[in-house]
């Protein structure tokens, strides 16, 4: 039985969502924030006390989109991922590492050092500067969308689920009203799909 610790709207919310995706059967472990203070023993799998961790048997995975692409490619048969040679490959790629390694941090920041900080940690000049770059990204995800499709082709792939994420975050704190058309029309597809609304809890998108 894969094993699942989770907490919304951290970058759980991706691995839930992939799992019920791909409709898989798993045990959920809610984890308790901050974890040092109130939930040590998770400690012992995950020594970083980061959110998520995924078990499966004698794999352990600690990282959102690498417990995603395990999970894709060990029990999808094709489902969420791209190979080198299909249509839409490079853009798969793209969008799957924009969302996490240009929009995450950025996304990081703003909820680590912003006013909700969970560790009471507001560095205002932090947060201001992160919002800004997450601003300045959205032109990106603008005009690299466009259509009704998704993210990489017809079909929904990890890139969806790397960007949707990034954009579900976003909205959270604020910023859906300056998403552009084509964004927005892309997010309400996403967030409107059940496996997304399960991941998220129901959170607003």
């Amino acid at each position: 039985m894969i094993e699942f610790y989770h907490l919304p709207p951290t970058r759980s919310v991706r691995v839930a969502w992939v799992l019920d995706e791909l409709g898989l059967d798993y045990q959920a472990h809610e984890v308790l924030w901050p974890v040092r203070e109130r939930q040590p023993e998770y400690l012992k799998l995950n020594p970083a006390g980061t959110i998520p961790t995924l078990v499966d048997g004698e794999v352990v995975i600690t990282e959102s989109m690498a417990a995603c692409e395990y999970l894709a490619r060990t029990y999808g048969d094709g489902q969420l991922t791209l190979d080198p040679g299909d249509d839409g490959y490079y853009a798969y790629l793209s969008w799957m590492w924009f969302g996490e390694a240009t929009l995450g941090p950025q996304l990081g920041n703003m909820m680590r050092y912003g006013p909700s900080s969970p560790d009471g940690r507001h560095y205002p000049d932090v947060a201001a500067d992160a919002l800004e770059a997450y601003r300045s990204r959205l032109p990106v995800v603008e005009q690299g969308l466009s259509g009704d499709g998704f993210a990489a082709g017809d079909r929904l792939t990890l890139a969806d689920v790397s960007l949707g994420y990034a954009l579900f975050v976003g909205a959270l704190v604020g910023l859906a009203g300056e998403f552009g058309p084509n964004t927005t029309a892309y997010f309400a597809r996403i967030s409107a799909r059940p496996a997304f609304q399960r991941a998220t809890g129901g959170a607003p998108a």
